[in-house]
């Protein structure tokens, strides 16, 4: 009996030991697992590449659509999209682009408000090792070579479509003088100096036009009715009559056409307007025939950005300029494109 209880006490304590080192074995495997996930989870999110994205504001319709459209192809393409908006501000766009720049995104986009001032900027984006996009408006050639690409529209070639447009509904006349206004984009910008430069260039076809005024609308609905607003006050009115406007986007055509109709003009038909963009409201007042033409500038640029940006960071030839294909619509296309606009 005695050997028998000797037996017994081994057996207990075997059982007990070899139960411990099931326990704690299966923890060490758990943990193992665990690690390894998180590991892989950590591997995941850092293969993930991260975007830096500084846009000018939200200023205008087309300015909304074009975020929209970058969101979207990024989320499409699997990046990580960092989003600055610096309310139409360059020292907000050169802050955002500094702080990317620290946070190590693996890319920068950017559409740049004016075209002067971001060679240093870039320049520490460039010792950084960090490719740049600029994409919708562009930056001085001289900084070309401290960017990986430029995507932009043709804002000359913009510029003389709305502004032909415009003037080829003006006639001719033996002792006829036609007064028109320019409302200029943002001072400084690529589209608007462009746009200028293309309605100068048609400018010089017409020997009876006078150009009343140019004058900065920011691109912003809301300034182009001032502005128009102002110049048609009561105290300046007869001999001051206009008979057209060129704006530089669609956002203060817009403006100056509820100007006009408020001041009792009769837009389309009194005074003529032509603008840029080609957005669904746009579209919908040359049908109203309020508005004579407008040259498009998609705002839709996400797909050709992301695309590239794709390029760039895994190697792979790629365009380092592209301008986009752009038409100009007017009351024989206005309405088949409006049935597929976005913006």
């Amino acid at each position: 009996m005695i050997r028998r209880w000797f037996l017994l006490i081994p057996i207990g304590l075997v059982a007990t030991v070899v139960a411990l080192q099931l326990t704690s074995a299966a923890r060490s495997v758990s943990k193992s697992v665990s690690a390894a996930a998180s590991a892989a989870d950590s591997t995941t999110t850092k293969q993930k590449p991260l975007i830096g994205f500084s846009q000018i504001g939200a200023e205008s319709s087309w300015r909304i659509a074009n975020t929209r459209s970058l969101k979207a192809a990024a989320e499409s393409a699997g990046f990580q999209l960092l989003i600055d908006d610096a309310n139409q501000q360059q020292a907000l766009q050169i802050e955002a682009l500094d702080r990317f720049i620290l946070q190590k995104v693996d890319l920068l986009v950017f559409s740049p408000i004016v075209e002067s001032g971001w060679h240093d900027v870039l320049l520490r984006a460039y010792r950084a090792n960090i490719p740049v996009i600029v994409f919708d408006r562009s930056i001085e050639k001289k900084d070309f070579e401290l960017v990986s690409a430029v995507i932009s529209a043709d804002f000359l070639k913009e510029g003389e479509w709305a502004t032909k447009c415009l003037f080829d509904s003006l006639p001719i006349a033996a002792n006829r003088r036609h007064r028109i206004i320019e409302l200029r984009g943002t001072t400084g910008s690529s589209a608007a100096n462009l746009r200028h430069e293309g309605f100068l260039k048609v400018l010089k076809s017409r020997n009876d036009i006078d150009v009343v005024t140019s004058v900065d609308g920011d691109f912003k609905e809301s300034l182009g009715k001032e502005l128009i607003v102002e110049f048609l006050r009561p105290q300046k009115s007869s001999s001051l009559k206009i008979d057209g406007v060129f704006a530089h986007n669609d956002s203060m055509a817009l403006g100056a056409i509820t100007a006009l109709e408020q001041n009792g003009y009769r837009p389309g038909r009194d005074v003529k307007v032509s603008s840029v963009d080609g957005i669904a409201d746009a579209l919908k007042a040359i049908l109203a025939g309020k508005l004579l033409c407008s040259a498009e500038c998609s705002p839709m640029l996400g797909p050709i950005v992301m695309e590239t940006a794709r390029k760039i960071l895994q190697g792979e030839p790629y365009a380092k300029s592209i301008i986009a294909n752009e038409t100009l619509f007017d009351s024989s296309n206005a309405a088949k494109f409006l049935k597929t606009n976005r913006y």
